[in-house]
């Protein structure tokens, strides 16, 4: 499961639990219900970065790097 479906899934459970226990006397009730629409929003448009591995040292590293920053090597171009 990518990055990009757990955060549309964590958005999507922040503003039905927003939803659910919305009180409109707690001034800070909103922020779930923002938050979540947020996060969902940014999983949409494709801006939550995509992991993969250094083919060298193993490491998580962001999917768009050419260089390891750990080790220095260099990465083969990642299909999409």
């Amino acid at each position: 499961m990518s990055l990009k479906t757990v955060a549309f899934w964590v958005g999507l459970f922040s503003l039905c639990m927003g939803l659910l226990t919305y009180d409109s006397e707690v001034s800070t009730a909103p922020i779930p219900i923002i938050s979540g629409i947020v996060v969902m929003l940014l999983s949409v448009f494709g801006l939550i970065p995509d992991f993969t591995r250094c083919s060298s040292c193993n490491k998580k590293i962001l999917k768009k790097t050419a260089q390891c920053p750990h080790c220095g090597a260099k990465q083969p171009p990642q299909d999409e």
